[in-house]
């Protein structure tokens, strides 16, 4: 609920102060002269026209279906005009070369009769569309945002920017837009809250209107008091001028200034501490300090701190030397609510004094009753909560299903009172009521056994939840945790601990003694026996062995073991391994490193003999602050000749085969290409071939550059560029063909994936003239010399590049072969290949340092990747595919117990982790952090993802998340369940970064027991669900989040339009699957219905502690049922060592009935198939803290 609370308090108690000095504008002195200015003091519904009073006298004329209404303005001597199917308009203004500002006083009173493109927005004012030409300025529901846009011609269309702070109805407000012509600004009561560059064109408009002007933007009701127009970008000082009634001494003013600018550069931190010096300074006056409140209260809000930013507006209204009016506006603005949750935020005397106020609606009591109902929870209060909740329901305007929340409410409240009979009773009586929702039904069964737990009778709670187990109306989700919930209640009758932590982790079965056993060491021979004391030389001549072995007689009992004694082997060829070279469940083939060895095989060679650079030629091209820095070393005089070539990667091209890469490791650290700039990006300036949205989007590009660094290189050749060229989703690598230094065009020799779009990210590599930084190198392929200057001395340094181009292993059709305990490294492709076959395992292996992929696993069945480290790749960890989807028949292969890290680093975009597609597979168990995108792409049916950590991804592109499912609304049957998700984050704001996305049209997921910590950045939530229907979001604990939640709904219209569309139709069918039909149509009948009930989600039994909005643009269809937001942190073990585990004892568990998540149980565990333990891993400064 505080929301609200606190948005509107941040600016608008400011304007309660103002309407103490409602005087006409054009009489102040101090203000700047509109160009236009209309007030509406002669306007009557006889004599519709507004005269504008300012330097231009065009008038505005009322037109609309609905005879114009006059109503009291913002201040009784002052009249306003009421809005809604109508509009005042005229001719528009033309901004100057400072640009302009627009500065409107209006109250809002609720979503207008009509919708734009069907969507709940309105239009406060416009210049044309505002969309392709001109500007406007509009509000949506029931977010009650402002969006402040400026048109561009197509095929572009406006930028935007917006509000975060929501405006609620009303209440009178002061906004103002401006443009100076390199940045937008929206001030709301001359407080800056948004704020977005914008250097580009004006597109002339033709007609200005206050209200109603459609062009895809609905009506909104609003009173409309005053409207001025400026052609200029005002100082933000005089914006405030109009805005706030106080006196400020010029120190005061300048402080105000400081916050702005603080605000400019994202730093609420810092525009917090200006505004406090305001709020704190005694010898201010009171409106003064009022608004300095108000700021503090607003930049708290932006950090996430609302429960601080609530405590500040509530002692605001009960300080008693505050202007009243001030206190009477923040404790009016309390009304609003928070969808889905209610947020005890604000003291309990604040609340009772609400409910006294005269002439309020029974929704906003109800809500108020709903909130004090929260804080008497908060504060242990059960049984006076019980009645405010009763109380709400009498108001009689709660919804049918907040009426049946509210009684599941009040079941908690005997709960946390400890009357657990009674609690009981209320929730039998729930679970059996026939007309309730069943998921209220199915939480109120598990709550029965819930509350036997709280009381200590643990024989009651296990019966209680073997009933819920066995009751067809609970959901099967909720079947399967009373299962659980009743084994652990069990366990722990018998004297042990709640749960065997053993438990979820795959069992593998045990090795057979061989019957046979090879041995392989670096100092063997070929030519041996491969005996521990006549070892062979290499892998393939013990695979032939065994091939020997199986031809002559057949595997012996227990198949055969082959020991790899430690050191390090020279790749030049792949291990193949086929249908031949295979075992069997009773005799299986196992390559091993011996006992207490580490074999590690290298497709690489070490480099030394490193000088200094002594070529005049070459030194003239290197930087000035390099000079002397640099050393070279001469491959082809040390018989390295294959040099590779540089090709493009990236969006698209992360897949298998990829693109072979030649990278340079000094200590095992991938050194960089020299490039510029040397971190980060800069950004392309004008595009001349090959732009986004143009009929040559998909030729090769031009594009100016917009610095002089390019223009100095003297002799580059083979420059690649890499660049986010359109989108920051889709990152591409391409060859420059040319650099013209007189016009600073760029042209480059391939498409993007997009087209090329102006200022947008991206970088130059492979320049010999950017040679710099310690840590870069270079290689001229012409000449075989490699340059490089070292990160540290080279004396003890071990320097590696790679050359084998190959997978090092591949299996192609084989069964029950186990690689265990082997390295592979150094190579320009991929580490390992599986194919076909069944049962393949490798265990605690490593493969790093790799250009491509580490492991490929495409069809049969069983295979699994265990206890592996794979680290420092140029694409992905793992792509996994196995499984029918026609038949639903699961492939059974899984990824456990697997530290990957460092991926993605060439691609930059969609090489994940872990890249799971097919039938009924498993990620558990498994750390994967530090890459530039995604961690996991999961596609297909029935995949479990479970009980794994995942950090520290996504942390330099955007609209991208730790997981992501995408475009296939028929997809059923996928579990995201126990995983830890935190510090995920780029700081980028044009679309987001989650924990979890479900992106365009993914539905049906069971998204249960995670923890989310600092993993919502940008728009995003935790959770962002991006056009889905029909998704589970259960038991979650979400900390720190800028959001709990995200919705990007679509509507029925765009939903039922997507669906039709045939090649949305050939998506749902590809592998032969048919929706209709058996055995889809039997296992998820839901899939009948798929036209039905589009955006629909359901969020149940969320734990929210220290975040902003529980959820963001929910366009009201989703279900939310039983989430709580904590104003008090709970007690979690360790949250400064991000351990969220919570005591059995918790408070927490008194309040609702949420099941404790096993935290302990998350990532990595020890067991001999581990490749290292311990394992270190720290939080690197790849993520990017937002707020």
């Amino acid at each position: 609920m505080i929301q609200r609370v606190l948005l509107v308090v941040c600016g608008l108690a400011i304007a309660a102060a103002a309407e103490a000095n409602a005087g006409d504008r054009a009489a102040s002195d101090a203000a700047p002269t509109p160009l236009r200015l209309y007030t509406f003091e002669s306007t009557s519904p006889d004599s519709p026209v507004a005269e504008s009073s300012g330097a231009e006298s065009e008038p505005l004329k009322f037109s609309g279906k609905d005879p114009l209404a006059v109503v009291e303005g913002r201040s009784p001597e002052r009249k306003a005009v009421r809005l809604d199917n109508g509009a005042f308009s005229g001719k528009a203004f033309s901004p100057s070369d400072r640009g302009c500002t627009v500065e409107i006083w209006f109250r809002k009173n609720g979503q207008g009769a009509q919708l734009g493109n069907g969507r709940t927005n309105g239009m406060i004012f416009s210049q044309g569309s505002g969309y392709w030409d001109g500007m406007r300025l509009s509000t949506s529901y029931p977010e009650q945002r402002l969006s402040f846009e400026i048109g561009r011609p197509q095929p572009s269309s406006s930028i935007s920017t917006q509000m975060g702070l929501a405006l609620p109805d009303g209440v009178w407000h002061h906004v103002a837009v401006a443009w100076d012509r390199a940045e937008m600004s929206i001030y709301w009561n001359g407080l800056l809250v948004a704020v977005r560059e914008y250097a580009g064109d004006w597109t002339p408009a033709s007609v200005l209107r206050i209200g109603f002007a459609d062009s895809g933007i609905g009506s909104l009701k609003m009173d409309v008091d005053e409207v001025a127009v400026y052609d200029a970008a005002l100082p933000p000082e005089a914006i405030g001028d109009h805005a706030i009634d106080g006196d400020f001494p010029d120190a005061a003013k300048r402080r105000l200034a400081d916050a702005d600018q603080a605000v400019r550069r994202g730093e609420w931190g810092a525009a917090e501490q200006h505004y406090r010096s305001l709020a704190d300074n005694p010898s201010l006056d009171a409106a003064c300090r009022a608004a300095g409140t108000m700021g503090v209260a607003c930049c708290l809000w932006r950090q996430n701190r609302m429960t601080e930013s609530a405590a500040l507006c509530a002692t605001l209204y009960e300080t008693p030397d505050a202007p009243e009016n001030l206190r009477e506006a923040a404790l009016r603005l309390c009304f609003a609510e928070e969808r889905g949750v209610i947020r005890p935020a604000i003291s309990v005397p604040v609340y009772r004094r609400l409910l006294e106020l005269p002439d309020t609606t029974p929704r906003q009591r109800a809500i108020v009753r709903l909130a004090l109902a929260e804080r008497l929870l908060t504060d242990g209060d059960g049984n006076g909560a019980a009645s405010e909740l009763a109380a709400a329901v009498e108001e009689g305007s709660l919804s049918e299903l907040e009426v049946w929340n509210t009684r599941l409410q009040t079941a908690h409240a005997q709960l946390l009172a400890r009357d657990y009979d009674k609690a009981r009773d209320l929730y039998k009586r729930l679970a059996t009521a026939q007309e309730a929702p069943r998921e209220l039904r199915s939480l109120a069964s598990l709550c029965v056994g819930h509350s036997y737990e709280r009381q200590g009778d643990l024989t009651q709670a296990a019966a209680a939840y073997d009933a819920a187990s066995k009751y067809d109306v609970v959901l099967p989700h909720h079947r399967t945790e009373a299962q659980e919930r009743s084994a652990e209640v069990r366990r722990l009758t018998a004297g042990m601990p709640r749960r065997d932590p053993t438990a979820t982790r795959t069992r593998l079965p045990q090795l057979p003694e061989p019957g046979a056993t090879y041995y392989v060491a670096t100092d063997g021979s070929d030519t041996n026996p491969g005996t521990e004391t006549a070892p062979f030389a290499s892998l393939a001549r013990a695979r032939d062995a065994v091939a020997e072995r199986k031809r002559a007689g057949g595997l012996p009992k227990g198949g055969i073991a082959v020991l790899v004694r430690g050191g390090r082997y020279t790749v030049d060829s792949t291990f193949s391994l086929t249908e031949a070279d295979g075992g069997t469940a009773e005799s299986p083939v196992v390559y091993q490193a011996y006992p207490e060895e580490k074999p590690v095989f290298a497709g690489g060679v070490q480099v030394s003999g490193f000088t200094a650079v002594d070529d005049p030629n070459i030194e003239k091209r290197l930087p000035e602050v390099s000079r002397g820095k640099v050393v070279v070393v001469d491959l082809k005089a040390q018989g390295i000749t294959d040099y590779g070539k540089i090709l493009p990667r990236g969006y698209g091209q992360g897949g298998y085969p990829a693109n072979p890469w030649v990278d340079l490791y000094v200590n095992g650290r991938a050194m960089d290409l020299a490039r510029w700039p040397n971190g980060g990006f800069v950004k392309t300036g004008p595009v001349h071939a090959g732009k986004m949205g143009s009929s040559e989007a998909d030729k090769p590009g031009g594009f100016e550059f917009l610095e002089d660094r390019p223009a100095q290189w003297q002799a580059a050749d083979d420059v690649w560029a890499f660049g986010y060229w359109s989108h920051l989703w889709a990152g591409r690598s391409v060859p420059v063909v040319s650099i013209n230094k007189s016009t600073k065009q760029i042209t480059t020799g391939s498409r993007a994936s997009y087209g090329y779009r102006a200022g947008m990210p991206y970088y130059l590599f492979n320049v010999l003239e950017e040679l710099d930084e310690p840590g870069e190198w270079y290689l001229d392929r012409s000449a075989g010399k490699l340059y490089l200057i070292p990160p540290g001395p080279l004396d003890d340094a071990t320097v590696e590049f790679p050359i084998f181009a190959k997978p090092f292993v591949v299996i192609r059709d084989a069964e029950h072969v186990t690689l265990r305990g082997l390295t592979f490294e150094l190579g320009r492709a991929e580490g390992a290949v599986i194919e076909g076959g069944a049962r393949n395992l490798f265990a605690g292996c490593t493969f790093r340092k790799l250009g491509t992929n580490g492991v490929i696993v495409n069809g049969g069945t069983g295979h699994g990747i265990v206890g592996c480290d794979i680290h420092t790749l140029g694409a992905g960890g793992i792509r996994m595919a196995g499984g029918d989807r026609k038949t639903l028949t699961p492939g059974d292969h899984f990824i456990e117990n697997c530290h990957i890290y460092d991926f993605t680093r060439i691609d930059r975009v969609y090489a994940p982790a872990v890249h799971l597609d097919g039938v009924g597979n498993r990620i558990a168990h498994n750390l994967m952090h530090d890459s530039p995108h995604h961690a996991l792409r999961v596609e297909g049916y029935e995949q479990k993802i479970e009980w794994n950590e995942i950090h520290s991804v996504v942390y330099e592109s955007d609209d991208q998340a730790g997981i992501d499912m995408y475009g296939n609304p028929a997809v059923r049957g996928n579990v995201i369940r126990y995983n830890f998700w935190h510090h995920i984050g780029s700081g980028h704001n044009v679309a987001g970064q989650a924990g979890i996305r479900l992106d365009d049209f993914i539905s049906g997921v069971l998204i249960y027991g995670n923890v989310f910590y600092r993993s919502a950045g940008g728009r995003f939530g935790a959770v962002q669900i991006h056009g889905g229907k029909d998704n589970i979001v259960d038991n979650n604990l979400f900390v720190g989040c800028k959001y709990a939640l995200s919705f990007s709904p679509w509507g029925e219209k765009r939903w039922n339009e997507r669906l039709a569309d045939e090649r949305m139709q050939q998506v749902m069918r590809a592998g032969g699957v048919d929706i209709t039909a058996p055995p889809h149509i039997t296992r998820y009948p839901d899939l009948a219905n798929l036209p039905a009930n589009p955006d629909r989600n359901y969020v149940w039994r969320s734990l929210v502690a220290d975040c902003g909005q529980f959820s963001t643009r929910d366009r009201g269809v989703n279900e939310l049922l039983d989430n709580h937001l904590l104003s008090q942190h709970p007690e979690f073990a360790g949250a400064d060592r991000l351990d969220f585990r919570l005591d059995e004892k918790s408070p927490v568990f008194d309040r609702f009935g949420f099941r404790p998540i096993p935290f302990e149980e998350i990532g990595l565990y020890q067991d001999e198939n581990r490749a290292t333990w311990p394992v270190e891993d720290k939080i690197t400064s790849h993520y990017v803290e937002e707020y």
